[in-house]
């Protein structure tokens, strides 16, 4: 599934969007490649995503 159609379905906003990719896997923060998908739940797994070649990740951002 493209990046843009998970974002569609989740109603979410994309951000620094520049390929739309086909995203093969869901995994964690610690596991995820450049082809793979995760979600980060605290400050620390974004940290994480971010010194990481992780390309895809969403976040729950506070309303």
């Amino acid at each position: 599934m493209k990046i843009s159609e998970i974002a569609r379905l989740l109603n979410g906003k994309l951000e620094n969007f520049t390929q739309d990719k086909e995203i093969k896997n869901l995994k964690s923060v610690e596991t995820a490649t450049e082809d793979d998908i995760t979600f980060l739940k605290t400050k620390k797994d974004l940290d994480k995503a971010l010194i990481s070649n992780l390309n895809n990740f969403k976040t729950n951002q506070d309303k």
